[in-house]
Order: structure tokens, then C-alpha cells, then sequence
């Protein structure tokens, strides 16, 4: 029962803490002790029911992991003595409480059993005699099948522990744990886990997307910093001294400049470790199931950040990440750009990716690729197929910006109720929220809910198993679109028409100055207004730039002096003006048909009818 139970535990714990001071001293048998009673404090543990087994103090709980991993990474041969029952056990007892918070409720403790998977990865092969140690990792175990979508879970149980810097370092380092493991497994066990993990994500869409939404937040975070402090370490090697400078000065300059260096060292180091273990994980995941990634909360991610990583490594700013010791900050960026390269060349094989840089021009912009392609071929990033598979990505995306429609065609003239109220675009999969009554596109809903599990309109707890769908008026947006998409396309037909009459109308130009009625007829009857067209007939002939002479005054109101005053200056040119036209009479040239008296701010000009053979200042006079 739970009483004899934590009497034994309480013994026992005194008993480890003894043994344990021994291990400390490198005490042989204390750790052949000390493993043993790991191993079979955690059979008694996996005797007992879930109701029983929380009632364990969890201070013995991370007693008996810490002590397992002691011994899995301080005295290696002593694998010896994990026999296939004791591996059998040690990952029940794992799985059974690393991934169940009914059981250990302390986000920290469930760190620590994880982190005694992370101590049994051998970081070589040990020979005993004849005999190679294998890791418990190795090999045909109980509860090894789940691992991969557990340290998924696990994964995201971390962000509880917080974002500031002590937390966010604190849970950096547990992930790390993670995200080893599972490249190891990846890597070492052959499909076996690989098509577990495809199993899980097709099985649980929604977990797979928290759990790679949680990463791409954090490696666009780690490579962010780590790159700004690469640029402030190239800023410190790229400064001119000042000749000028005193002694002391540049004794305080340069104490502050090493201080700095070993800071951003350290950092960056650490940072660009565990971005690229991200990296890695998303290639080997995106290769395994890009399939997986074709959400509308992952795909235009993804598109944004390898665009961004492109640019930062290959694009203008470029230069400011060069170092004189990369290897000391852990930086890679040939390894990060190949990584980044054959992530975009995988998912390229779905119009899905290519469509959203088809819809954001400026997400990769043609100087970049251009750039890109220049320094693909001119140094090996890429293997030759992957360069020229590179090279074709761009007339993919011109074939695709011809059948894509325009997202405001499709608002335009739409109903209300088809649009979500959120972010005012047309609903693909309407759902309807339990709570607040409204419906919501559920793209957007389950984009909010990522990051925060409420309704965002009446702040009510809310999951994406409650949202109620709404065929109806999915099918009535459907019919909708599809006719749009229609009408859409039939006027695109007819301005390949028009653009391809307009060419034939360039390509015989004496036709076209022959025959100029004939040509404006045939234009206002298409009823063509493109820029092409109108600056083709306006070309037609010479006769029709010459403007026509007005008849009558025309008078500027507002007339813009870049703050003269407008008074000053129509008494200077009425002075003038006397003086010139003194023999005249101005009567004659007033024009009395306005009625009133005009506003002595106005500027007015009488200009003489067409038929006068020349136009002199003297034709112009100022009231």
C-alpha cells in the first residue's frame, strides 16, 4: 500500500544518499551498489497503479534518475550490469513518468528523466574484451516505439517553465536534451522511429503542429541573436583605431572590447548549437513528411525563414558576419545555407510552398535569387542536381503568379458572412465557437489558439475539439469561389485577346498612322483603357499632341507662390505692366462677363482666339 511504500522509499532514500557520496569519491562498488538499486527501486515502481504511484515523493523520484545517469555517464563499463530486464525496465519506468504529469507534476523532475535518456547516448564504442557495450538506447526495448512522439510532447510541456532570460536558458538546455535524443534515434535506429513519427503526425496532426511551432520560435530566435552577436563581434574587428586616442583610453577600450568578445563567445557558441540541431531536425523531418508541413500555420513559416536565413547569409548584409575565428563561436554558415537550401528544394516539390512566394513578391526577390544562384555555381554548397532543381524555381513561380487569382477579387463583392471577422478574408473551413456564438475561418482560430487557448472574443477556455464546423456555409463560400475564380479567369482570357491585338498593332505602325479613324473606332469598340493601348493610339499621330488654343480666361485659384505673399507680387506685375502697356487701355481687355468683382488674390489670363498669329506677354494682362 501507499504507507509501505513511502516507508521504503524513506529508507532507501537514506541508503542512496550514502551510496551516492561513495560514487562521488569513485568508489567502485558503491556504484555497482548504487545502479543496482536504481534498477530495482524501479521495478517496485512499475508494480504499483497510477493512484499509487503518485503518492511517491518525487524527491526520490529524481534521486533514483540522477543516480542512473551518474552512472550512465560517469563510469561507462558499467553498462555491464544493465542486462535486457534492467533495459527493459529502466524505459517503462521512463515512459511511464517522464510523460505523464498526473504522475510527476514538476515540469523539472520530468526534465531530470529525460535527461538519464540523454546520459545513455555513448559518445564512443567501448570494447570489453570481446564484448561491445551497447547503449539501452540500442537494440529491441519495451517502450522505445512511443519515444519519438513522448519527447514531442515533452518538448512542448517545457515552454511552461517560462521566457525569460534564467528560464529561457534553463529550458533551452532541457530541449537540447530533446532534440539529441531524437536525432539519435533518427539517425541510428533505421526507419523504425522514423515511421512511428509519420504514424503519429498523420494520427495527431495538431500535437505535431504545436510541437514545430514551438521550434521554428525558437531557432528564428537563437539564430537572431546569435547572428546579431556575430555582427557585434565583426564590428569590434572592423574598427579604425583613433590615432588621436590616449593611453588610457585605448586601455579602456580594448578591456571593454575582450569583455564583450568572450560574452557574445559563449553566447553564440551555445546558440548556434541548438539552432542548428533545429535546422537538422526540420530537414530530416521535412524529408521523412513534408506533407506534414503544408498547413497554413507552418507552410508560409517555413517559406518566411529560409528566404530570411538566405538573406542574411547570402544577400547585402552578408559581409557583416565575417570573423576571423568562426570556428571558436561554433558558426557554420556553409553548413547553415546547405541546410537551409535542401529544407526550400523539399518542400518545393508542393505548388502549396511555391504559391506563398507567388502571393508575397517581395518575400524572395529576384536580385536575391540571382545571387544566390551565382554563388551556388561557383562554389560546392550544392551538389549539381540540386543547383539546376534551385535554378528552376524561379520559372515555377512565373508559371504559377499567371493562375494565381487575387485574393481582393475575391472579397470584392462578397458577403458578410463570408468573410472572417478576424483578418477580413474569405473562410475556407468556417467553424463556429462554442462559447461566443461567432464563426471564424478555422485556419485563424487555430493559429490563435498556439499561443493562446482562449476565444479571443469573450476570453472563454477554448480547444480545437469543441470548434462545431458549418458545412452550409462552407459550401455556399465554395460555390462562391468557384464562380469568382470563373469570372476571374474569362477576363484574363480577354486581356490576353486585347494585349495580343495590341501587339499585332505595334508590329505594322504605317498601318496604323494610315488608317487613325479606323483604329480609334476599333479601340472604343473593344473598350480597351490599358496604358498599352492609350499610349499607342495617343503615338498615332503628330497632329493630335498640339494642343488646341483656349478661348475665353481661365483663372487659378489657388495658385501656389511657396510662400510669397500673393499680393506683393501682383502689385510688382501691375507696375510692370504699366509700363509697358501704358498706351493700352485695359478696359478693353477686362472680361466684365463674371458679374462680381473677382478676388484681387486670383490670377487671371485673357488669351486671344485662335485665329491670331502669335501670342506676346503683352496679349496677358493682370486684375
Amino acid at each position: 500500500n501507499g504507507t509501505e511504500i513511502e516507508n521504503f522509499a524513506e529508507k532507501k532514500h537514506i541508503m542512496f544518499e550514502d551510496t551516492a557520496h561513495l560514487c562521488m569519491q569513485n568508489n567502485l562498488f558503491a556504484s555497482f551498489r548504487l545502479l543496482k538499486f536504481c534498477l530495482y527501486a524501479m521495478q517496485i515502481a512499475l508494480l504499483q497503479s497510477d493512484e499509487v504511484l503518485a503518492k511517491t515523493p518525487e524527491n526520490v523520484i529524481y534521486a533514483l534518475c540522477d543516480g542512473a545517469r551518474y552512472c550512465g555517464l560517469m563510469l561507462p563499463k558499467q553498462h555491464l550490469l544493465i542486462t535486457q530486464v534492467g533495459t527493459d525496465v529502466l524505459f517503462c519506468f521512463l515512459v511511464r513518468l517522464a510523460f505523464n504529469p498526473n504522475l510527476v507534476s514538476n515540469i523539472y523532475n520530468r526534465a531530470v528523466l529525460v535527461r538519464v535518456l540523454y546520459g545513455f547516448i555513448p559518445t564512443k564504442k567501448i570494447q570489453v574484451g570481446l564484448q561491445t557495450i551497447v547503449s539501452p538506447l540500442d537494440g529491441v526495448t519495451k517502450g522505445r516505439d512511443q519515444l519519438i512522439p513522448l519527447l514531442m510532447r515533452h518538448f512542448v510541456d517545457l515552454e511552461a517553465l517560462g521566457t525569460d532570460d534564467i528560464h529561457s536558458n534553463r529550458k533551452f538546455g532541457y530541449r537540447t536534451h530533446v532534440l539529441v535524443l531524437v536525432d539519435y534515434l533518427w539517425e541510428n535506429e533505421g526507419r523504425f522511429h522514423q515511421d512511428k513519427f509519420a504514424a503519429h503526425v498523420e494520427e495527431h496532426p495538431m500535437e505535431f503542429l504545436r510541437f514545430f511551432n514551438l521550434l521554428l520560435n525558437d531557432m528564428t530566435m537563437s539564430f537572431d541573436l546569435a547572428l546579431e552577436g556575430i555582427e557585434s563581434i565583426n564590428e569590434i574587428e572592423t574598427r579604425v583605431p583613433d590615432p588621436n586616442e590616449q593611453p588610457i583610453e585605448a586601455f579602456l577600450r580594448r578591456t571593454e572590447e575582450f569583455s564583450r568578445r568572450e560574452y557574445w563567445q559563449a553566447r553564440c557558441s551555445a546558440l548556434l548549437v541548438y539552432a542548428s540541431d533545429m535546422l537538422m531536425i526540420t530537414k530530416r523531418f521535412i524529408d521523412r513528411k513534408s506533407d506534414a508541413f503544408l498547413s497554413e500555420h507552418l507552410v508560409a513559416r517555413i517559406a518566411s525563414f529560409c528566404t530570411r536565413m538566405i538573406d542574411r547569409l547570402v544577400g547585402q548584409s552578408c559581409s557583416k558576419l565575417k570573423v576571423k575565428d568562426p570556428k571558436s563561436f561554433s558558426f557554420q554558415p556553409r553548413h547553415i545555407l546547405t541546410l537551409t537550401l535542401r529544407s526550400l528544394l523539399a518542400m518545393s516539390v508542393h505548388e502549396e510552398f511555391l504559391t506563398v512566394f507567388v502571393r508575397d513578391p517581395q518575400l524572395l526577390s529576384e536580385k536575391l535569387f540571382v545571387k544566390t544562384c551565382d554563388l551556388l555555381a561557383k562554389k560546392s554548397v550544392l551538389t549539381e542536381e540540386e543547383r539546376k532543381r534551385f535554378q528552376q524555381l524561379w520559372g515555377k513561380m512565373a508559371r504559377l503568379s499567371e493562375e494565381q487569382i487575387d485574393e481582393d477579387a475575391l472579397i470584392e463583392g462578397a458577403d458578410e458572412e463570408f468573410l472572417d471577422p478576424l483578418m477580413q478574408t474569405l473562410m475556407v473551413d468556417p467553424v463556429c465557437l462554442p462559447s461566443s456564438g461567432i464563426i471564424a475561418d478555422r485556419v485563424v482560430i487555430t493559429r490563435h489558439l498556439l499561443t493562446d487557448p482562449h476565444d479571443p472574443f469573450n476570453r472563454a477556455p477554448l480547444t480545437e475539439e469543441q470548434l462545431v464546423p458549418q458545412d452550409d456555409l462552407r459550401q455556399r463560400i465554395k460555390e462562391y469561389r468557384s464562380r469568382r475564380i470563373a469570372e476571374w479567369r474569362k477576363s484574363q482570357m480577354n486581356l490576353s485577346t486585347q494585349t495580343a491585338g495590341t501587339a499585332a498593332m505595334a508590329a505594322h505602325p504605317k498601318e496604323v498612322k494610315n488608317d487613325k479613324t479606323s483604329a480609334t473606332d476599333e479601340l472604343n469598340a473593344t473598350g480597351a483603357n490599358t496604358e498599352s493601348d492609350f499610349e499607342l493610339m495617343t503615338e498615332v499621330s503628330e497632329e493630335q499632341k498640339k494642343p488646341d488654343l483656349l478661348n475665353g480666361q481661365r483663372f487659378v485659384d489657388a495658385m501656389d507662390m511657396d510662400g510669397v505673399d500673393r499680393a506683393d507680387v501682383v502689385d510688382e506685375m501691375e507696375e510692370d505692366e504699366d509700363v509697358e502697356d501704358e498706351d493700352e487701355d485695359e478696359d478693353d481687355d477686362y472680361d466684365e462677363s463674371g458679374g462680381a468683382s473677382p478676388d484681387p488674390r486670383n490670377v487671371t489670363f485673357t488669351v486671344r482666339e485662335a485665329g491670331s498669329p502669335m501670342l506676346n506677354l503683352s496679349d496677358f494682362s493682370m486684375v
